[in-house]
Order: C-alpha cells, then structure tokens, then sequence
C-alpha cells in the first residue's frame, strides 16, 4: 500500500506531538527542539535538525516537518485529543 507524502507528513506530525506531550514537553520545548533559532532568535549558535531544515526549504519552500508537528500540536491541544489521552 502507498502512502501519498502528505498523509505521511500528517503521521509525522502526529506521532511527534504525541511523543512530545508524553515526554511532558511544552508547545515552547517542541519549538526550541525543532528549531532553537525560532524561539531564540537569529543569531542563536545552535541547530538541531540543520540538515532536515535545509533540505526541506529547498525543496518544499519552508521547513515543512516544523509546521507540520506544530500544526498537529494546536489541532490536539484545540480538540482535547491529549485530554482524552490523559496527556
């Protein structure tokens, strides 16, 4: 069976955030580990995921794996999903 990219980002999305929140990480954490300069600023020396970032601005014209966990973050959050998870 072939899963379209999308739906597999959709997965990503998902399965991230639901490690994150297990984890007991806040909305800020998952942003910092996905991307330090995002909650420190520009001009923060650290990387994470440089590679991941880099290829995926060149390719889908932004840093797709960051909107996605994010996204599905704020979906959860907004829909109880975690609640109901008791996370």
């Amino acid at each position: 069976m072939m899963v379209s990219p999308s739906r597999n980002g959709e997965r990503l999305g998902y399965g991230s955030s639901c490690f994150a929140r297990a984890y007991g990480l806040t909305r800020d954490e998952l942003r910092y580990i996905l991307d330090p300069a995002d909650v420190k600023g520009p001009d923060y020396p650290s990387e994470t995921f440089r590679v991941l970032k880099e290829k995926e601005i060149r390719t889908h014209g932004e840093y797709r794996t960051r909107r996605l966990v994010l996204a599905a973050w704020d979906r959860m959050e907004a829909n109880g999903e975690f609640t109901a998870m008791r996370m």
